[in-house]
């Protein structure tokens, strides 16, 4: 198992910078929540993955930070045809997976 040290506001600030505008840096240093789910060094890329809606205006907080980038991510696999599933389908597959994750308190699996 490896743990991660947190990215603290100048790390962040430096690895958004190499991938975003300024203004979108601005964006998530200016957000407390995206602040948060931006110091764990894996979860900068779904926060860039979502930042096209992000900076569209629409309501940020972790859950829909997520639910952002991984729409991206789907209809990016669609498009490509990396996958033969719909977008419906692969949100039902995931709400059922993490319903299930919740109500068994099982926050991880293989």
């Amino acid at each position: 198992m490896l743990e991660l040290a947190k990215f603290d506001d100048g790390q962040i600030a430096q690895l958004l910078g190499h991938k975003a505008n300024e203004a979108a840096v601005q964006q998530v240093m200016g957000n407390p929540q995206l602040l948060d789910l931006a110091r764990r060094p894996v979860m900068v890329d779904l926060i860039l993955e979502a930042l096209p809606d992000i900076e569209a205006g629409k309501p940020v907080d972790m859950a829909r930070v997520y639910l952002y980038a991984v729409t991206r991510k789907m209809k990016t696999d669609i498009k490509s045809e990396r996958t033969f599933t719909s977008l419906a389908d692969k949100l039902y597959f995931l709400c059922e997976l993490s319903w299930e994750m919740l109500s068994t308190d099982q926050m991880s699996l293989n």
